[in-house]
C-alpha cells in the first residue's frame, strides 16, 4: 500500500521522499491523496503549528513548479495550502454558488496574509482566474462573468477551459489528456492556459 499526503501531515517521522511518487511524465512527481486525507484533516486540529505543517515539510522540496491542489472548502488543510503557496489560481464555475464563495475566499487571503503570514514573511498574491466547465449560454452566465471581471480585472485568464468528454475519459485512464486525445481541441486549451500561467509567473 503506498503512503499519501494524509500520512505526510499525520506523522512527524514520514517524510516527502516517503510519500513521493514518480509518474510516466519525465520530470512530473506527485504527493499522492485519497479519502485518508480527510483523516488527517482531523489529526491536524490537535496538532501544534497546524497551519505551518506542509510548509515545514516541504520547505526543503526543490522543483520548477509546485502545484497543490485545494478542495472548494475553507478548512485547516487549505490554510496549509495558502500557508506554502506564493500565488493561487483560483478555478471558477459560472454559477451563482460560486460567485458566492468569492467575497469569503478573498477575505480569507487578506486575513491570512495579515495575521499569520506576517509572522513568518510570507505573502499570498492572486495570480489569476481561470473559467472551468466553461459555458456562457444563459443570462445568468452572462452576469456572473461580468460580475467577476468586475471583481477581477486582467487577474482573469484569457483561456477558459471548456467541457470535453475527453477530459473525463483521460481521468478514467489516469493519463494526460495531452496523451488521451492530442489532436482534440481542449488539448490546445490547455496548452494556452499553461503558457499564460508561466508567463505572468515569469512576470511577479
Amino acid at each position: 500500500e503506498f503512503s499519501t499526503v494524509a500520512k505526510l501531515l499525520s506523522y512527524d517521522d514520514c517524510k516527502v521522499e516517503d510519500v513521493l511518487q514518480k509518474t510516466y511524465i519525465e520530470g512530473l512527481d506527485i504527493l499522492p491523496s485519497n479519502l485518508s486525507l480527510s483523516v488527517a484533516e482531523f489529526n491536524l486540529f490537535q496538532a501544534e503549528g497546524r497551519e505551518f505543517i506542509l510548509r515545514e515539510k516541504l520547505k526543503n522540496v526543490e522543483y520548477d513548479y509546485i502545484i497543490v491542489d485545494t478542495g472548494p472548502s475553507f478548512s485547516v488543510l487549505s490554510i496549509n495550502a495558502y500557508l506554502f503557496a506564493e500565488h493561487i489560481i483560483i478555478p471558477m464555475h459560472l454559477h451563482f454558488y460560486a460567485l458566492a464563495g468569492i467575497e469569503t475566499l478573498i477575505d480569507t487571503i487578506n486575513k491570512i496574509n495579515s495575521k499569520v503570514g506576517s509572522l513568518v514573511n510570507h505573502k499570498l498574491t492572486i495570480l489569476g482566474v481561470v473559467f472551468n466547465m466553461y459555458k456562457t449560454q444563459s443570462n445568468i452566465s452572462k452576469n456572473i462573468l461580468e460580475t467577476l471581471i468586475s471583481i477581477f480585472g486582467d487577474k482573469i485568464f484569457h483561456t477558459h477551459i471548456r467541457e470535453n468528454v475527453k477530459i473525463m475519459e483521460a481521468q478514467k485512464k489516469g493519463i494526460s489528456v495531452l496523451d488521451h486525445d492530442p489532436k482534440n481541441v481542449v488539448c490546445e486549451t490547455f496548452k494556452n492556459l499553461t503558457q499564460e500561467i508561466v508567463g505572468r509567473l515569469e512576470n511577479v
